[in-house]
């Protein structure tokens, strides 16, 4: 069985190294794969819109993008300058750990469910650290951010036993590993945020990044009843390698 492939991009901040492009081949190449980005895809600084130049949401939408977590860059307290940064994504933007009174009202989701090409159901979450820790900020923003485990654990709760689940994560390494370690029905972690390209193991599950600013991008095979194969891609003879391999047959 081919398995479900997985594009992963993270901490692009505007991708000065070409891995939208690249990510873009790889899906058009690869039957059926998705890609996933965990955050600060955006060159925009935190509480920066920069719409007059900001195309890479655009960019990502227009590739074929899946989805992405919510990073720091990505975020805004007032709902309507959110709304405004986000506005060119064609993509979900998930944060599970992120709570509004009008949960409709914002430009973010808690969790987004999909159908992968072997007829496996997959359950995306979102995780962002805490970005409203000044009272200045907490009395301007309506949001609220919620410590990543209690919100996480809740919905894993509701998982069904066949369904793949996979975290898109903007806390770091640390707070990765404590998150698989307290959470076994997490099947993935892609992270970001640290800047750390790493994939870690711990069974059939793992965590994985590629470097910052888009030097790499990740491909990830899920089998069922398989650890995830795993392989990072930075040049043109990786990613003709990782086509081949994607593509070959069982």
């Amino acid at each position: 069985m081919a398995g479900l492939t997985i594009v992963h991009t993270s901490d692009l901040h505007g991708d000065r190294y070409g891995a939208l492009d690249r990510a873009g081949r790889l899906l058009r190449r690869i039957p059926g794969a998705v890609w996933f980005d965990s955050g600060d895809a955006l060159r925009a600084w935190n509480l920066t819109l920069g719409l007059t130049w900001e195309r890479t949401l655009a960019r990502m939408t227009e590739l074929g993008c899946s989805a992405m977590a919510m990073g720091n860059r990505e975020f805004e307290p007032l709902v309507p300058c959110h709304r405004m940064k986000l506005a060119a994504a064609g993509f979900p933007v998930i944060c599970t750990n992120l709570v509004h009174p009008r949960p409709r009202s914002v430009p973010v989701v808690p969790e987004v469910r999909f159908r992968a090409p072997d007829g496996r159901r997959i359950r995306v979450f979102g995780a962002l650290r805490d970005m409203l820790r000044s009272s200045v900020s907490r009395r301007l923003s309506a949001y609220r951010f919620r410590a990543p485990l209690e919100p996480l654990s809740r919905r894993c709760a509701t998982v069904e036993p066949d369904e793949l689940v996979v975290l898109l994560s903007h806390l770091g390494g640390a707070s990765d590993r404590d998150l698989l370690a307290m959470l076994p029905r997490l099947d993935l972690i892609l992270g970001g945020h640290d800047h750390q390209g790493r994939c870690e193991r711990s069974g059939r599950r793992a965590i994985v990044a590629p470097q910052a600013h888009g030097r790499q991008l990740a491909l990830i095979t899920m089998r069922p009843d398989e650890p995830p194969i795993v392989r990072f891609v930075s040049s043109p003879w990786e990613e003709a390698d990782a086509i081949a391999e994607a593509t070959a047959g069982p």
